[in-house]
């Protein structure tokens, strides 16, 4: 699963702040994409949304998407995508830091046993990349949502 392989690398890249990854980081990693330096210079405009020269997770999610898909001979879009926009707002937990593995007892609980964990409505990471996956696969009129009738067909 892609964004697995980007929480992966996020996870291998040495950085001074585990919670960001600073400009010069950030930098030294994305230069061995090879992308021209305008390229990188704008998907670096267009996801380091708060502006604070450093990425947080989900900022970094949303640039390795952009760089991946220049890489494959797509066209950067002029603003942050709605969909990326969203994954800089909510992203999932980087994986070390995921509290779900503390919280997930779910539907496996025995009755009276684990009770108020399987009241919890956490998704696990693979589940929400499974979801995730099966959204930007679905075919749609528009990029950023799918219409009432397309998301039906998937149900």
């Amino acid at each position: 699963a892609t964004m697995e392989r980007y929480a992966q690398i996020w996870e291998g890249i040495e950085r001074a702040n585990s919670d960001v990854l600073s400009s010069d980081e950030a930098r030294d990693f994305l230069d061995r994409s090879e992308l021209p330096r305008e390229d990188l210079w704008h998907i670096w405009q267009l996801t380091d949304v708060n502006e604070d020269g450093q990425l947080t997770f989900g900022e970094f999610l949303c640039t390795m998407h952009l760089v991946s898909r220049r890489l494959g001979g797509a066209d950067l879009p002029p603003s942050l995508p709605q969909a990326l926009q969203l994954l800089v707002a909510h992203p999932a937990p980087p994986p070390s830091r995921s509290p779900l593995a503390a919280t997930c007892g779910g539907f496996g609980a025995a009755a009276g046993e684990g009770a108020r964990q399987a009241e919890t409505w956490e998704v696990s990471p693979d589940r929400l990349q499974a979801y995730t996956d099966i959204f930007y696969e679905a075919p749609r009129t528009e990029p950023a949502f799918l219409a009432s009738d397309e998301a039906r067909e998937l149900l």
